[in-house]
């Protein structure tokens, strides 16, 4: 294993590798949620740290407590400016661009300790470091999946099914291609002008689209503009998105919390559903106008 360790670029220059992410834990530490959260996003900072990453952080409104525990730590920091997951991780994605030295964006959830621990976006980064990619979705194994709650395996599932399956109707995925793991949540991306534009586009929804019903599920701000459409678009532009398996381990802590929560189900059921309407949307609107979708 420390060879293998040794052997990726990615541990050798960290400092062409920037972990963005976002936090937001308003009532650490007394929620045990928000607790058992924050605690791991602090594990997770500290081995991205360990490992000589550069680490941008933008918060959504954490407890001063939390805020107390960021600030000893050598990261790079703003608060959030514009309310929206979507807005957030622009927000992070454009200062983790701006570090000296970064080639890759690794953006991720920060609870998703075993990114870290493990190496396991050192190993996943390696496609773009060798300049054999632009885009990396990272995809779980069968292993991995067995370590989530019962619930939110058949859903993610469920989900990555609609979402390939549109993909492939529309021409941006082969027959011959792996599914792509998007509901993972983790994306990495080579820090060049045109890659980094993707992550950065904003949804235009159309004024028929605003008029309806429809936009009260099509709001891509929430979840897909700044990660579940940037991979539809570098498909479109003609990009190398590669998928790379790796042996992530859900936190223990985190499953037994969530495992037969019924407002967190009925929460994944929401999102899953939003999010697959959304791409609906968006590859419709691409197939009439390229460049229509976009404002």
């Amino acid at each position: 294993m420390e060879r293998q360790r040794e052997s990726l670029e990615a541990l050798r220059f960290p400092e062409k590798v920037a972990i963005a992410t976002t936090t937001s834990y308003k009532n650490w530490p007394d929620d045990e949620s928000d607790r058992i959260r924050g605690n791991l996003a602090l594990q997770s900072i500290d081995n991205a740290l360990a490992r000589g990453f550069h680490v941008c952080i933008v918060d959504g409104g954490s407890s001063e407590a939390f805020h107390r525990e960021l600030q000893q730590r050598k990261i790079v920091f703003e608060n959030e400016r514009e309310r929206g997951m979507s807005a957030s991780r622009r927000q992070v994605f454009t200062l983790a661009e701006n570090q000296p030295g970064a080639e890759v964006i690794c953006w991720m959830e920060p609870e998703k300790l075993s990114l870290l621990t493990d190496d396991l976006f050192a190993q996943a980064a390696e496609p773009i470091l060798r300049g054999d990619a632009d885009v990396i979705v990272p995809a779980r194994t069968e292993e991995s999946w067995q370590t989530y709650p019962t619930y939110q395996q058949d859903s993610e599932k469920r989900a990555n099914t609609h979402l390939n399956g549109l993909l492939r109707t529309r021409g941006l995925l082969t027959s011959e291609e792996d599914d792509l793991d998007l509901f993972f949540g983790p994306r990495i991306y080579a820090n060049r002008p045109e890659v980094r534009e993707l992550f950065h586009r904003q949804f235009a929804k159309k004024e028929k689209i605003t008029k309806s019903t429809l936009h009260k599920i099509v709001d891509p701000e929430r979840y897909s503009d700044a990660t579940f459409f940037p991979i539809a678009n570098a498909l479109q532009k003609g990009l190398r998105v590669e998928s790379v398996s790796i042996e992530y381990r859900h936190p223990p802590k985190q499953t037994a919390f969530e495992e037969g929560n019924s407002d967190l189900d009925r929460k994944r059921d929401a999102q899953r559903r939003t999010i697959v309407t959304e791409m609906i949307h968006l590859l419709r609107l691409q197939k009439e106008d390229p460049r229509s979708h976009l404002s």
